[in-house]
């Protein structure tokens, strides 16, 4: 089975973006998804894998971690399958599905190959408390940390923010790795600077995403930042891959940035 791909980044998040209407083309992605993303020159790299179906005239939208769990949401990831339908369909305007949730992306061409997109993001919603008490337990226990809930943001996927005086860089990768052990995992944020005139204001922050690991930058996660920082209006959020900016109108975010097409090519799935 062969299958055509777009590869493309946002901030450096890099995804392939595949087009298709085929339940078992999804599948075989998610069951294969650890090889095709494998970066260590086996695979084609990639924190994720983006598959657009177009069936009955919704825009499905599957983002496949690189362990092939199914996201619910993906700031970086919608803005490159927006560029991609616009690159591709002239679509300018496009409402994803998200399993549960409808998110739409209003993209423009900036230069050759070079987009820029705004998404309007599903609202915040509360996180089980369940889960908040299993993550602050297990930090308690192994790190001796003490986590409270308001640093638990849910935006379709669930977050944890962390602030600069709780680690230090190099044991957040620690945290943040042991910290998936619990539940299903949670994407986790590490504020290393906040905003100030020194900085431009923008807010520097360290990324760890479940089911992928380090990555250059997390879309949602700029959004959740945001609202653990209170920051409502033009929050600049700067993580290692690039800029984002984030605008809060009472509990929906709406996330800006750039997308941007690499190369074509074709994979054999088995």
């Amino acid at each position: 089975m062969k299958l055509q791909f777009e590869k493309w980044h946002g901030c450096q998040n890099d995804f392939l973006v595949i087009l298709t209407e085929k339940a078992e083309d999804i599948q075989a992605l998610r069951d294969q998804a650890s090889n095709i993303c494998n970066k260590n020159g086996t695979g084609v790299g990639a924190d994720g894998i983006l598959v657009i179906s177009q069936a009955s005239g919704t825009t499905n939208l599957s983002i496949i971690n690189q362990d092939g769990s199914l996201a619910g949401n993906c700031g970086n990831g919608l803005r490159c399958a927006a560029g991609y339908l616009l690159k591709n369909q002239n679509q300018h305007e496009v409402t994803f599905q998200v399993l549960t949730k409808k998110m739409t992306a209003n993209s423009k061409l900036i230069l050759s190959h070079h987009y820029e997109s705004s998404i309007s993001m599903p609202d915040f919603t509360l996180m089980p408390p369940k889960d908040i008490q299993e993550f602050k337990a297990f930090a308690q226990q192994k790190f001796d940390i003490q986590l409270q809930d308001h640093q638990f943001i849910m935006l379709g996927n669930p977050h944890l923010i962390l602030e600069k005086d709780t680690l230090k860089n190099w044991e957040f990768f620690r945290f943040a790795s042991e910290l998936q052990k619990i539940s299903s995992g949670i994407n986790i944020h590490l504020i290393t600077e906040k905003p100030s005139p020194k900085n431009n204001h923008e807010t520097t922050v360290l990324v760890y995403e479940r089911g992928v690991g380090v990555t250059p930058a997390c879309g949602s996660g700029a959004c959740a930042v945001s609202k653990f920082m209170d920051i409502h209006k033009n929050a600049k959020i700067k993580m290692p891959g690039g800029l984002l900016t984030v605008n809060i109108n009472k509990d929906t975010p709406t996330l800006k940035g750039p997308a941007q097409y690499v190369f074509s090519g074709t994979i054999e799935l088995s």
